[in-house]
């Protein structure tokens, strides 16, 4: 995750890189200008602790998907709260700053959370969850099974809609997000891809902030 620039470590600036800079360092300069792609790649290097480069480099990336994320960050339980300039001038939104506006794509998710209640306590549950692969928004992040632009699977069990046309808004798409609840009795076969994973184990995966509104959504 890093590479040698004249023999030194060097820092990676990517659009989370940016993301965690702009909000941290107050820095309004906007990041697709060739002034701001200098200032940000000086600012990251000016970061890097020399003798641990490649765990610098991947902390801040995997901070700036997982807690500094484009839309509602989880400022409230952040480490560096305290020391966040976007933080403490409240404009965790409006930083970064680009100069040229991107047409927002618009899409339609349908996620599935089923779940296998062994003997109802809440300990003792599962999820079916996957891990999204590479070339889409959240790569490595879990989610339940996601349709999208097709129909709903054919799964027994108790079907409950939890959620229609929630909106969560990125920096290049806008997703509308409806989801259900699919109660099955039995460990059935999974969708490809899927997995059993118990309600403690989900606590603990990096999910994207969606997801995370949608489980809230759970019923007991």
């Amino acid at each position: 995750m890093w590479a040698f620039a004249f023999g030194e470590p060097q820092a990676v600036v990517d659009g989370n890189v940016y993301r965690v800079l702009a909000r941290y360092e107050g820095i309004d300069t906007p990041i697709d200008t060739t002034q701001g792609k200098h200032l940000f790649a000086a600012v990251a290097q000016a970061h890097i602790p020399h003798d641990r480069a490649a765990d610098y480099n991947q902390a801040i990336m995997d901070f700036g998907a997982l807690q500094c994320t484009p839309q509602s960050p989880a400022c409230a339980g952040c480490p560096l709260q305290e020391s966040c300039v976007a933080f403490r001038e409240k404009r965790t939104a409006q930083l970064p700053v680009k100069s040229k506006r991107t047409a927002q794509r618009e899409r339609h998710f349908t996620y599935v959370f089923i779940r296998l209640k062994q003997g109802g306590a809440r300990g003792e549950q599962s999820l079916a969850m996957h891990r999204r692969g590479k070339g889409d928004i959240w790569q490595g992040l879990w989610e339940p099974l996601l349709v999208e632009d097709s129909a709903l699977p054919s799964i027994s069990g108790q079907w409950t809609l939890l959620k229609k046309d929630m909106k969560h808004v990125l920096t290049h798409q806008i997703i509308f997000a409806s989801a259900y609840l699919v109660d099955v009795a039995d460990a059935t076969a999974l969708p490809e891809g899927c997995q059993w994973v118990s309600l403690n184990q989900v606590e603990s995966l990096g999910k994207p902030r969606l997801v995370e509104r949608l489980m809230d959504l759970l019923p007991e």
